[in-house]
């Protein structure tokens, strides 16, 4: 990755070059015109767009599967926090960069705010509560808020009455408790981090390892958007982001939706699986819905090894087969890599003398490392799984994204160069007192112009053809795919809902304790959580598998537009002197040694320079104070 780390460094500095010789053309009236400030523009562009297109890799897989201490392994050094317990409870991105530090970005007031009505909105008489604690909840003046102590209390009598009315059901934690909890277990330590406007805390030098009481702690963790992390470290390559993401059977559906919503965005995934546990249910489920979303092609697969589990390399080597055997019937030939993570990371920080104050190595793992090294067939066969993983990380990385990215840039600089170029002999024919290679130069440029119009005319006759027929196409499908009468995914979710069966007799203990409201609330909560859980896993998944679809066929759309117009624009240019091509360096077997081909930008890379910010694919359904009324009142006549 490091010889495409220096190519993209050679094309910043042409770009910088490039635009000071554009800038210079202002010294002579009339050459510096709109069509080179657009170059000069596009010039100064491609430097950022390198820089932001991050190449994004998921590390997800089912709770305790291993996940952090995979990407501390990768990193070879104690990054991430890990341990006993759920640890994870954001998703946290790992960069290079140029010191060691944490960011975490906190929600603002507001959000906090709006998240806790929307929590309380389905509570049964919420109103008679809040008016014994001097709360108004009619006016959009006197909304919920956090930071007042009258507000907070309101909270603590709804906690206590949820969690006397079973917060804990068939269907799991109810997830009014859960925030419930965490808004007020994590208040305290928190209230002074958070700003009106939402905010960012960094963690540099000694306190570093603090950002870890934002991610392992779901009580601060519900304050957090997003964190990342800055490494400066040779073990990982420059424009790569790693994401540590939560569990995949976490209790939390919000963890769900939000590694949807990264897996969407990303470049490669990796899935980790215990081989103490091989493939569970969770796994099965979580394979399901990435392959619904159209990006199981992006899967590789890490068996996590614990040392102590296997006696012998042949019942690892059988567990390994009958995990990948388990896979088959999702995804067919997975490439898999069976590495021990602890054993990894142990290695490098004792062989690395990373031990020391901040990234001590306790007793008990330092004696599991010399234990394990008693088993030299396992070690072995681990280190040959790690190096493969990595080299096929590399090539696979260095293929299909490095070069082409820049090969696209390298491509518009050389456009500009030639436009410069020509641009430069037609105004030093102009600028010659020799009357007859004026005459011919205007001649020529009065050529030129008539075949650009043509160019233009021709393109976009084609552009309107081509996006008319995009239109219609995928407007139809979208109709198809959301129509009520013929959808499937349409059909699915309303049968779930017709189909939802209430099994009354688990609801008598907490009509007796709690009332009717109660337990009508607590009927809609269950019902709830298992439609939320559908859509998470059924229709999320789907609809990004929908979306997938519909950008492949825009980008072969366009692909066969530009096949069937192919127009050299230089012709134009042939009575000019141009300037040669540009060849890129080699970098690898796998360099491209001329940037002279056909390059299609993806919509990625469209999206990236025009700034376009598509809504979120992954979601939760939205419940109002009009859902409330119907759901209530339907429940109320069944019961």
């Amino acid at each position: 990755m490091y010889a495409e780390k220096q190519l993209i460094d050679k094309v910043e500095k042409i770009t910088v070059d490039i635009s000071a010789a554009l800038n210079r053309m202002k010294s002579i009236p009339g050459m510096y015109d709109k069509a080179v400030i657009k170059d000069t523009t596009a010039c100064k562009s491609i430097p950022r767009q390198i820089r932001s297109d991050i190449i994004k890799i998921a590390v997800v897989g089912a709770i305790k599967s291993g996940k952090s201490t995979f990407v501390n392994s990768w990193l070879k050094k104690d990054i991430l926090k890990r341990g006993a317990g759920v640890v994870t409870s954001v998703i946290t991105k790992v960069r290079k960069g140029e010191t060691l530090r944490a960011s975490v970005s906190l929600k603002s007031w507001d959000e906090i705010n709006r998240e806790v009505e929307k929590a309380l909105l389905f509570f049964p008489d919420l109103e008679s509560i809040a008016a014994l604690h001097n709360i108004s909840l009619k006016t959009n003046d006197n909304r919920f808020d956090l930071r007042r102590k009258n507000d907070r209390a309101l909270l603590k009598s709804v906690k206590k009455l949820l969690c006397d009315a079973n917060s804990v059901t068939e269907t799991g934690i109810r997830q009014e408790a859960v925030m419930i909890n965490q808004v007020l277990d994590g208040f305290e330590t928190i209230k002074t981090m958070i700003q009106p406007e939402s905010s960012t805390i960094v963690f540099l030098g000694d306190q570093f390892h603090e950002y870890k009481q934002f991610t392992g702690n779901d009580s601060l963790a519900f304050f957090v958007k997003n964190v990342t992390i800055d490494i400066e470290d040779a073990n990982l390559a420059p424009l790569i982001e790693i994401a540590d993401c939560q569990g995949s059977d976490s209790t939390n559906p919000a963890h769900m939706i939000h590694i949807q919503n990264y897996l969407i965005s990303s470049s490669l995934i990796i899935y980790v699986i215990s081989s103490r546990t091989g493939i569970r249910k969770a796994d099965i489920k979580f394979l399901n819905i990435i392959k619904n979303m159209g990006l199981i092609d992006r899967l590789f697969f890490i068996v996590n090894v614990d040392f102590d589990e296997h006696g012998s390399i042949a019942d690892l080597i059988s567990v390994e087969n009958r995990i990948k055997q388990d896979i088959t019937y999702i995804k067919d030939d997975p490439t898999i890599f069976t590495i021990s993570s602890l054993y990894n990371l142990l290695s490098s920080c004792l062989d690395s003398q990373l031990n020391s104050k901040d990234e001590k190595i306790e007793s008990r793992e330092k004696n599991r490392f010399d234990n394990w090294k008693q088993a030299p067939e396992l070690i072995r066969y681990s280190d040959n799984m790690t190096q493969n993983f990595y080299s096929a990380i590399n090539t696979k990385l260095s293929m299909d994204h490095e070069l082409l990215l820049v090969a696209n840039h390298v491509e518009h600089l050389r456009i500009i160069l030639k436009n410069a170029y020509s641009k430069i002999d037609m105004f030093k024919n102009f600028l010659s007192d020799d009357l007859v290679k004026v005459n011919e130069t205007t001649e020529k440029l009065k050529n030129m112009q008539q075949h650009a119009r043509k160019f233009d005319s021709k393109i976009r006759n084609s552009l309107n053809i081509a996006v008319d027929g995009l239109k219609s196409d995928i407007e139809k499908a979208i109709n198809d795919f959301f129509n009520t009468a013929n959808s499937n995914i349409c059909l699915n979710t309303v049968q779930f809902i017709k189909n939802y069966d209430f099994d009354y007799k688990q609801y008598e203990s907490i009509f007796r304790q709690s009332g009717f409201n109660n337990t009508i609330y607590h009927m809609f909560h269950d019902f709830r959580t298992q439609f939320d859980t559908f859509m998470t896993e059924k229709f999320n998944s789907e609809v990004m598998g929908f979306i997938n679809e519909q950008e492949q066929h825009i980008n072969q759309c366009f692909t066969d537009m530009y096949s069937s117009n192919t127009v050299n624009p230089f012709k134009t240019l042939s009575g000019f002197k141009t300037f040669p091509d540009i060849s890129l360096p080699s970098s690898g077997t796998n360099a491209k040694q001329s940037i002279h081909t056909d390059v299609f930008p993806d919509l990625k890379a469209v999206k990236g320079i025009t700034g376009l910010t598509p809504p979120k694919t992954a979601f939760t359904a939205k419940y109002s104070a009009r859902i409330k009324l119907d759901s209530m009142a339907g429940f109320c006549l069944h019961f």
